[in-house]
């Protein structure tokens, strides 16, 4: 594991956190900055951060539920108990 992507996924899990309800925020959107580059480095938990992301069509991407699944079942298969439990439970993140 990356520290680095390991820090990435951190600081967007807290912007994405952090950015109150509006869903455009820029604070939602360096989340998704962060949190993409944490799924580029292969970091399993940043895949389902991520698919929220696409599920609630936050921080400047569209909702897009195949994206979501993608992401859940990669993170999944990496091992992450949170893409596991998501995808058990019928991808509902």
């Amino acid at each position: 594991m990356s520290l680095c992507a390991e820090a990435q996924h951190t600081l967007g899990y807290l912007l994405f956190n952090a950015g109150g309800t509006d869903v455009e925020s820029q604070t939602k959107v360096e989340a998704v900055k962060w949190l993409q580059k944490s799924v580029g480095q292969k970091f399993a938990p940043a895949f389902h951060s991520l698919a929220q992301c696409f599920i609630l069509g936050l921080g400047g991407v569209a909702r897009n539920h195949n994206t979501a699944a993608g992401l859940i079942v990669a993170g999944a298969e990496m091992g992450d108990a949170s893409a596991q439990m998501a995808l058990g439970w019928g991808l509902d993140a």
